[in-house]
């Protein structure tokens, strides 16, 4: 699961330190081969809010199935 999504200019969100690390050896998108704007990573704020509210709700199920 994504702790740190960002936004390139192909339209996806990857794993900043994945795609930060994608990015030092390759100038194209790992989903579509296009070639990227190298110089725009940028947070993807809405998608982290729901992951993170997402992993909330788990952690409160998980605590309620144990009781």
């Amino acid at each position: 699961m994504l702790n740190d999504p960002v936004v390139l200019s192909d339209g996806f969100s990857y794993e900043r330190k994945d795609i930060l690390e994608w990015l030092e050896k390759n100038s194209t998108s790992p989903l579509t081969r296009e070639q990227l704007d190298m110089n725009v990573v940028v947070p993807n704020k809405n998608l982290k809010i729901l992951l993170q509210w997402f992993k909330e709700s788990k952690e409160e199920e998980k605590l309620q199935a144990e009781f």
